[in-house]
């Protein structure tokens, strides 16, 4: 992926090196947390690092995890 001027642009690749299909969905959500991380800090120094840390704690909590029956979803306690 790149970051053109922290975060006007960001640009991933898709497709596998090959042409031959997508790259997994994970590796996609890596490189994009990983490019927004560069809108706050353009060099891979600590700071970086602990942002793109919590940035990739933050999306594993967030994401969809399969379910007992197979499918993927997410439990969320109700609002009331």
């Amino acid at each position: 992926g790149f970051n053109k001027n922290r975060g006007q642009e960001i640009g991933l690749r898709l497709r596998t090196d090959n042409l031959d299909g997508l790259r997994p969905f994970e590796v996609i959500m890596r490189t994009l947390l990983h490019e927004l991380t560069h809108n706050v800090h353009g060099d891979h120094d600590v700071h970086f690092k602990m942002l793109n840390s919590a940035l990739k704690k933050e999306i594993r909590v967030l994401s969809p995890t399969p379910t007992t029956d197979g499918k993927r979803g997410r439990r969320v306690a109700p609002v009331f």
